[in-house]
């Protein structure tokens, strides 16, 4: 089984998070999950976004479990999501969520083939 999302209360919810997209023949996007090497960042609001090896940064529904929103990241989602208040397209203040992108294993001090 890959990756799983699993509520505090284990009798709550799961969600199975990530597709196979970027790691199968031809692209083919079967949900059956993907590792989750990360955390969540969950919001007063009830959302909970976190990332994957799939490289999409989603959110689900703190009481469902539904998935309710995903965005494509340009690498795996890997790292733990983060919220904050700032101003995005001039608007007023507005809770914004972020995840760091991974250095390239060129930026690496350490050879990952080493």
């Amino acid at each position: 089984m890959g990756g799983m999302l699993v509520a505090v209360d284990l009798k709550a919810w799961r969600s199975v998070v990530g597709t196979t997209e970027d790691r199968a023949p031809l692209g083919l996007a079967l949900k059956w999950g993907t590792p989750l090497v990360n955390g969540v960042a969950i919001t007063a609001g009830g959302l909970v976004f976190t990332g994957a090896m799939d490289a999409y940064l989603r959110a689900f529904d703190a009481k469902s479990g539904a998935e309710l929103w995903q965005g494509r990241l340009p690498v795996p989602g890997i790292a733990n999501p983060m919220t904050y208040f700032g101003r995005a397209n001039n608007m007023s203040s507005s809770q914004l969520v972020a995840t760091r992108r991974p250095a390239p294993p060129s930026a690496m001090p350490w050879s990952p083939s080493a």
